[in-house]
């Protein structure tokens, strides 16, 4: 598993991660800021039915922190405790992101990507007969994203779900699979 900068953090991934912390109740995230100094991340956001007494939504401001050992509060918060179970939680989620900073230079589980090879294998699940911008579309992403990894400027590794969708939505005559991709893209099999 390669190491990444907390605030790396796609807007998926920072909602994906607030909504696994508490248990799908998060409605709306309105706001993401990224302070790639201190290595933190600010959201505001929605909690599903809860409003202050106007009856207008009650948005609360969440704080990322990247820590270094499990008696730093990964979380906090504006207006309401967040319990160990929850921090927990958060941690697991950014450990499983590469998000740590024990991963950051460690000789023991850094992995590269495979730049050439992993260009090698989009192209052939691109296939001869679409071009980069019609299979990006089928992908789900932009076509710059995979033009970069066609070009081996892509840094670090891609996302587990755009490895997935290539692999999904690759020319049958390529035999191009999720495993051939992932091993390229620096995962773990």
């Amino acid at each position: 598993m390669q190491y990444r900068e907390l605030t790396s953090l796609s807007y998926a991934e920072i909602c994906e991660l607030l909504s696994y912390v508490f248990d799908n109740n998060i409605n709306t995230v309105m706001v993401i800021n990224r302070d790639e100094k201190r290595q933190t991340v600010t959201c505001k956001f929605n909690f599903n039915g809860m409003k202050y007494d106007s009856g207008e939504p009650l948005f609360d401001t969440i704080y990322i922190n990247m820590y270094v050992d499990f008696d730093t509060n990964t979380l906090e918060s504006d207006n309401f405790d967040i319990d160990g179970e929850e921090i927990l939680k958060a941690q697991k989620y950014l450990i499983a992101k590469g998000c740590h900073p024990l991963f950051k230079d460690n000789p023991y589980i850094e992995k590269k990507t495979n730049k050439e090879r992993l260009s090698e294998l989009v192209l052939q699940a691109k296939g001869i007969k679409r071009t980069v911008r019609a299979f990006a579309k089928e992908v789900g992403c932009n076509a710059s994203t995979l033009t970069r990894i066609i070009n081996m400027q892509n840094r670090g590794c891609s996302s587990y779900q755009l490895m997935a969708n290539i692999a999904k939505y690759a020319d049958p005559k390529s035999n191009v699979t999720l495993e051939m991709l992932m091993e390229a893209n620096c995962w773990d099999k």
